[in-house]
């Protein structure tokens, strides 16, 4: 007699059967990747494997959910004369656990997988839209849920495995069997489970043995920031620029200025990224004078080992030295030739923007808004907002298997928002 669609008091059908085995493939091959795919080498590669990852996640929800409503739909087979009353309320809650994680775990990753800026594409055939904006701490907070889920999930699938091996082989009854267990099934899952089991008590155990190591990166990225806030405070304001002693400077105001940039993936990459972020450091010097363009000058001094994009990972593959390579080329540097004024509070600005020790001209439009004093007199705050498109490969920046758009776009959208009000010196 064939088996049919639906369970039985005796066994699991068809379907129930299917969900469990296709489920249990998805999820050892998820846990391998997901405790290996941080130790691989920054490129498209890494990319593409991450995609598949977050891909196989959204199926796992998809599946559970399925799962989920099928077992609802359906009678469960009743329980077998040698199942105690232990392990029946242990086998319930471990169901009712790995419901739980089968649903919390990919949500997890896609909330932090937003949070972070990062986008959702299932195999690349859609993006999954995001419902939050980028949060920096969202993102650190689900990507630690995410990981103590996975090891809670590697703990209680170890836990369903060994209670279906001892009724198989100690009790000898029919647990497995009805759940259509099979050794050309269960063997190659067993082993892809304890591959992952390795890999999950493998890096703690490194943490516990390499804390001295680790606690040397620490220091290496305090170092880091000490030695960027040094220059932040110090030598971005000083020597700057050549006296235009006739121009009264102005002074930035850090807090309501911002410089932000965007890109797009220009290939066909089915996991291309948009990425976005901002530079936490840089200052300059402004002498400008709507009625002595000729005299006006601006030097601008960008700390771009300061990116900031929303995630630690992405902004130290970013001062790489196949990308800004911050320790050899700590700053790009702007600096104006010439200003035109194109009507109203419509400026245009030529000049030069030096980047990984590569300068090239610039030539960009910009509003420029100056408010005056209490008496209407003196100009006293100036709000500037320019926007400007640059090709990073122009300056190298992305080198090797980043010269290729199609997982970040070489078109790099710059977004300028400068407040400053006049010196009094």
């Amino acid at each position: 007699m064939s088996l049919p669609f639906k369970n039985t008091l005796e066994n699991f059908g068809k379907v129930a059967r299917g969900f469990h085995w296709i489920t249990a493939l998805l999820i050892f091959v998820l846990i391998i990747v997901g405790f290996t795919m941080g130790e691989l080498g920054q490129g498209p590669f890494k990319f593409q494997v991450y995609g598949y990852h977050k891909s196989l996640g959204v199926l796992v929800l998809v599946l559970a959910a399925l799962r989920l409503g099928w077992r609802f739909m359906n009678t469960l087979p009743q329980a077998l004369p040698t199942h105690t009353q232990t392990e029946r309320f242990l086998s319930k809650t471990v169901h009712v656990v790995l419901y739980i994680l089968l649903i919390g775990m990919p949500l997890s990753g896609l909330i932090f997988t937003w949070a972070g800026g990062y986008p959702a594409s299932f195999f690349g055939l859609f993006d999954i839209p995001s419902p939050i904006a980028k949060n920096h701490t969202l993102h650190e907070v689900f990507q630690e849920l995410h990981e103590v889920m996975a090891y809670g999930l590697v703990g209680l699938l170890a836990l369903h495995i060994a209670g279906a091996l001892k009724h198989h082989w100690i009790d000898k009854d029919n647990t497995a069997r009805r759940m259509g267990a099979h050794p050309l099934i269960v063997v190659p899952l067993l082993l892809l489970f304890i591959g992952g089991g390795v890999l999950a008590i493998r890096e703690p155990i490194e943490e516990l043995f390499g804390e001295e190591e680790h606690s040397s990166e620490v220091r290496d990225v305090e170092s880091y920031n000490e030695s960027s806030q040094e220059m932040h405070e110090g030598a971005l304001n000083s020597g700057l620029a050549p006296d235009h002693e006739s121009i009264m400077p102005w002074v930035i105001d850090s807090q309501a200025s911002r410089i932000e940039f965007s890109v797009e993936p220009s290939g066909e990459s089915k996991f291309g990224q948009a990425v976005s972020g901002v530079f936490d450091h840089w200052d300059g010097q402004i002498d400008f004078d709507p009625s002595h363009l000729g005299q006006s000058h601006v030097l601008i001094r960008i700390d771009v080992g300061s990116i900031n994009t929303g995630s630690e990972d992405r902004d130290a593959q970013a001062r790489a030295p196949e990308w800004f390579d911050a320790a050899q080329f700590s700053q790009a540097v702007f600096e104006s030739e010439s200003f035109q004024h194109i009507g109203d509070d419509q400026y245009e600005v030529s000049g030069s923007l030096t980047l990984r020790g590569k300068r090239l001209p610039v030539h960009f439009p910009f509003t420029l808004k100056i408010s005056h004093d209490d008496d209407g007199d003196e100009p006293a705050r100036a709000d500037m907002d320019a926007d400007l498109s640059l090709n990073r490969l122009d300056y190298g920046v992305g080198q090797g298997q980043w010269e290729n758009g199609d997982y970040i776009g070489a078109n790099v959208e710059l977004r300028l928002t400068v407040r400053a009000t006049r010196s009094d010196s």
